[in-house]
């Protein structure tokens, strides 16, 4: 796998927005070999170029709303050893994700809420018994934040 990234950051606004835009180019090569007998069986090479982008609004100096959108590629899956297609491999599968919250700085510690989506393709069994990758997976939640530091002597958690 090879990647390349762009990204810059723009401000504006005495620095209270910021944005920030960026792509990037994979490349996926993949060879698939027979599990029992280690033949060959198939390969490819595919590439994307995905999207970035991230938008901070900072209401007040300790007080900050963001938004992000993301898409990566990822290796395709492999197609079950019960099916009727066994160790069949599908191609790359680009994953997407957004996420939207808030973020407040107290001092010496930061709060942060965020909603998050994340879909990609997904494979299953059809009822011919055959592995396809013709469906799609989203996860979604939440996400809160309150970080704690390390103590540098003892090692234990404090806040």
């Amino acid at each position: 796998m090879n990647s390349y990234a762009l990204a810059d950051t723009l401000s504006m606004l005495d620095e209270r927005i910021l944005l920030t835009l960026g792509v990037r180019y994979q490349e996926i090569q993949v060879t698939a070999y027979n599990w029992a007998t280690g033949a060959f069986e198939s390969d490819y090479l595919k590439s994307k170029t995905t999207a970035a982008v991230g938008l901070v609004f900072k209401v007040t100096n300790a007080v900050s709303l963001y938004s992000n959108y993301v898409e990566a590629l990822s290796q395709g899956t492999v197609a079950l050893s019960t099916a009727v297609n066994p160790n069949e491999v599908f191609a790359p599968i680009v994953t997407k994700q957004g996420e939207a919250g808030v973020k407040i700085d107290w001092g010496k510690l930061y709060t942060s809420l965020s909603a998050f989506q994340i879909s990609k393709p997904s494979g299953f069994l059809n009822a011919s018994n055959r592995y396809l990758v013709a469906g799609e997976q989203r996860i979604a939640g939440w996400n809160f934040s309150l970080p704690v530091r390390l103590h540098p002597v003892y090692g234990y958690w404090a806040a």
